[in-house]
C-alpha cells in the first residue's frame, strides 16, 4: 500500500501519508506547495502561477472517525487561507502559524496519538 490522493469537493484535494506523522505531512506539503509556487504552467503565450494553502492533520485516539480527521485537517486549511494564503498549517498548531517557512517549527507534544496515518488537506 502507497499514500493517496483524491479530490475532496470543488477546489479541494486530500492526501494519505499512510504511516506519517502530522509532521511528515507538514514536511511533504511544504514542498508540493513550493514546487506548486515555483513551477509556473505555459498556456499558450501565458504563464500562469499558481499557489496552494495545506493543512495537516494526524488521526488521534480521541477521534471516533475518519470524519473528525478530515475535519481537523479542513479547519487547518481554513487558518491556512484566512492568515495569507499559500502557506501550510498544522491541527495541532492552534496558534496558526504558517509552517511555510523559517525555521521548522516545533509542535506541540502529541501524546495520545496513535500510529495512525495522518491526513494533509490541500
Amino acid at each position: 500500500p502507497g499514500d493517496f490522493i483524491a479530490r475532496y469537493g470543488g477546489e479541494e484535494f486530500c492526501v494519505i501519508l499512510l504511516g506519517a506523522t502530522e509532521r511528515n505531512a507538514v514536511d511533504w506539503a511544504q514542498r508540493a506547495r513550493e514546487t506548486l509556487e515555483q513551477t509556473p504552467i505555459e498556456l499558450s503565450d501565458q504563464a500562469i502561477s499558481v499557489t496552494a494553502s495545506f493543512g495537516a492533520a494526524q488521526r488521534t485516539d480521541q477521534m471516533r472517525n475518519i470524519e473528525e480527521l478530515i475535519d481537523a485537517a479542513d479547519q487547518a486549511l481554513m487558518v491556512a487561507k484566512q492568515t495569507g494564503r499559500n502557506r501550510v498549517v498544522a491541527a495541532s498548531d492552534e496558534s496558526g502559524n504558517d509552517l511555510s517557512s523559517g525555521p521548522p517549527l516545533t509542535l506541540p507534544d502529541q501524546s495520545g496519538t496513535s500510529d495512525a496515518p495522518p491526513i494533509a488537506n490541500p
